[in-house]
C-alpha cells in the first residue's frame, strides 16, 4: 500500500512536470534570449500637453450652439497650426 501512494505521487509529479514542464522550459529559453537582446535606441521627443477652458462655454452652447462649435473649431485650428509650426 505505501509503495502504491508513493508511485501515486511520482505519476502526479511527472504528469505535472510533463504537462507544464516542457512549457516552462522552453518559456525560460524564451525569456533568457529576449533578455539577451540589446534594446534599440529610444527617439526621445519632448511633449507638452495644453489643457484649456472656455469661459462662458456653457452659456454659449445654450445660446447658440452651432456658433460655440464653430468659434471654438477656428479657434482650436489656429492654435494647431501655431503647434505645428512650432
Amino acid at each position: 500500500m505505501v509503495s502504491a501512494k508513493i508511485n501515486s505521487a511520482r505519476w502526479e509529479q511527472r504528469c505535472a512536470w510533463g504537462v507544464f514542464g516542457e512549457h516552462l522550459l522552453q518559456l525560460v529559453r524564451l525569456l533568457l534570449e529576449f533578455a539577451a537582446l540589446e534594446a534599440p535606441p529610444l527617439e526621445r521627443k519632448l511633449v507638452a500637453i495644453l489643457a484649456a477652458d472656455v469661459a462662458g462655454y456653457s452659456r454659449m452652447m445654450h445660446q447658440d450652439e452651432d456658433a460655440t462649435l464653430a468659434t471654438l473649431t477656428t479657434h482650436r485650428t489656429i492654435i494647431d497650426d501655431l503647434i505645428i509650426a512650432g
